[in-house]
């Protein structure tokens, strides 16, 4: 076990080097728990833990790569939600109500095919307040859906 998490460390550290801090650094111990907790997010949602997927891989379920394609998927989901709450906190007046509204409306029509029926009939008024980040936390999760679509193709 203790290997696997290891090479879940690895793999982290060398995203972080790569994608989110080009030469940047993580130490092994914080990549390790940073890995461990996206791996074990996902397998939560499958009603498995981290132990799960080290026995998947051990037993040849699934390939240490399909465990690092989790890792990279949670590292760009992350990614995306920061850049676009980023986005709207620094471009959006968060005192000025109608601001905010046409904000959410123009999310809504240029998302709104990734989004879901919910959030096209819904009002744009509903998410002027916390509601765009679940307008946000949606869209992204759309995202990774469609991605691991196009990769099983």
């Amino acid at each position: 076990m203790r290997d696997f998490e290891d090479e879940v460390g690895r793999y982290v550290q060398h995203h972080y080097r790569s994608c989110i801090v080009p030469g940047g650094s993580l130490s092994l111990s914080d990549a390790r728990s940073m890995g461990k907790e996206m791996v074990e997010r996902e397998y939560r949602r499958r009603k498995g833990n981290i132990v799960s997927a080290y026995r998947d891989v051990c037993d040849g379920v699934v390939s240490l790569r399909a465990i690092f394609d989790i890792i990279a998927d949670a590292l760009k989901e992350e990614a995306i939600t920061r850049y676009t709450n980023d986005v709207i906190s620094r471009h959006v007046d968060k005192s000025n109500y109608e601001e905010i509204v046409a904000c959410m409306r123009e999310l809504i029509a240029t998302c709104g095919p990734h989004l879901g029926a919910e959030f096209q009939t819904n009002r744009p008024e509903r998410y002027a307040g916390a509601g765009w980040e679940d307008l946000i936390k949606t869209y992204v999760e759309a995202l990774k859906s469609t991605a691991a679509v196009v990769r099983r193709m």
